[in-house]
């Protein structure tokens, strides 16, 4: 049994890559299909039956808010955000994939109330309204969604697991797909308006998906961590020295303190002039991509990419699929169509790629959820090996309501 002090230390620094060490679900068989769960479980029976094994289902609902639907319409939107800046994605032409390179010429600041005016345009399939880059849970419009009472600060099925962001993604494309990619963060997918399809991927399949990330390294609850952004099981950031540093003595004196930053998941890209927002920090900088090493020019902005992204297309013919990524051909897949109405639960690190879909001169609307993954899975009353995450969380909450 280990002491405190070898606890601490096989938390703070990955060792040795091993999938043989991940203990989460693995697809029985290619098209496996999916769970299909009631929305009334109960939180615990919901973490023992599918967050402990790392298994995505659908829930056949959305989260009752104050013992009736949740509201979020465009007009409800509008209301209460209209007038609210983002950070809006903007692709050069309906070939690119939204998401894989966030930088300042494929992203936009514009208010929501003309965001949802270009959803109605004739170019409404190049905008997609996505993550911000802000330190906030709550990013804008979320957070005057929540003020206003029509979304969760929590979702119901959650139990313990401590929230790391909450997101609003809309568009008004027909089968615009996100890529080929993983969260770091356990995911509740709410489809609010039109649908997506899922290609989902076990986590244990990550040495066959030509990620742009180096080294990877498989946590036993299936978090990927990389050597570019190294994280612990938890999903809390580490700098490169706390989770390469072999000598390390892990005394209290010497642990350099690592704190509760946003995750590494689908992020947008502020490194080439897009105005900087109150809150963002030097987690940004840890990041970004490496500096240029000589290579080609036209080649320094793919590797701005996030690592988190697998270079395989999946737009491509299946006959040059198998000639080009033979190893990604064995891995088992599940299609996963979701509607609205329905919530999607995504273990983290699971690779997905998203298709969406709205429906004739409408838009497709999706709230999620994001929570940092738990490393004890055997236990839902306390999910994490210590309370280093909740005791941060706590603190950022506290800062923001004294500012």
């Amino acid at each position: 049994m280990m002491n405190d002090e070898q606890s601490r230390t096989s938390r703070k620094r990955p060792r040795s890559s091993s999938e043989d060490e991940y203990k989460g679900y693995i697809f029985p068989s290619d098209h496996s299909k999916i769970d299909r769960v009631s929305p009334s479980i109960s939180a615990q029976d919901f973490f023992e039956q599918y967050v402990s094994k790392r298994k995505p289902c659908i829930l056949t609902g959305l989260p009752l808010f104050h013992d009736k639907p949740l509201q979020i319409t465009v007009d409800n939107l509008v209301k209460v955000a209209g007038e609210e800046v983002v950070q809006v994605e903007k692709r050069q032409s309906t070939l690119e994939a939204f998401g894989q390179n966030r930088s300042v010429d494929r992203q936009v600041l514009m208010k929501i109330s003309e965001l949802i005016q270009q959803f109605q345009g004739p170019h409404c399939e190049l905008y997609y309204l996505s993550t911000q880059d802000t330190n906030d849970t709550f990013s804008t419009p979320c957070r005057q969604l929540l003020d206003a009472n029509h979304i969760h600060s929590t979702l119901p099925w959650a139990g313990n697991l401590v929230l790391q962001a909450c997101n609003l993604w809309m568009g008004a494309t027909q089968g615009s797909s996100s890529g080929l990619h993983h969260d770091f963060h356990d995911n509740f997918y709410l489809q609010i308006e039109g649908r997506k399809q899922f290609r989902l991927y076990a986590a244990s399949d990550y040495k066959k998906m030509e990620t742009y990330g180096s080294d990877p390294y498989l946590h036993t609850n299936g978090l990927i961590s990389y050597r570019e952004e190294p994280t612990r099981a938890d999903g809390v950031p580490l700098t490169n020295e706390d989770a390469t540093d072999e000598h390390d003595d892990s005394s209290d004196e010497n642990e350099e303190e690592v704190v509760l930053g946003k995750g590494f998941d689908y992020q947008s890209d502020d490194s080439e002039g897009m105005p900087d927002e109150e809150g963002v920090d030097d987690y940004d900088e840890l990041v970004k991509g490496e500096e240029d090493d000589g290579e080609d020019e036209s080649n320094h902005d793919v590797e701005k990419r996030p690592k988190s992204f697998s270079r395989i297309d999946l737009s491509l013919p299946a006959a040059q699929l198998a000639r080009d990524f033979p190893e990604f051909c064995s891995c088992r897949q599940s299609l996963v169509e979701l509607q609205a109405g329905e919530t999607l639960y995504l273990p983290a690190s699971m690779f997905h790629c998203v298709t969406s879909f709205a429906k004739e001169s409408a838009i497709h609307m999706a709230l999620n959820y994001w929570y940092h993954p738990p490393d004890q899975l055997d236990n839902f009353d306390s999910p994490y090996q210590d309370d280093y995450g909740k005791r941060q969380q706590e603190l950022k909450n506290a800062k923001r309501s004294s500012g």
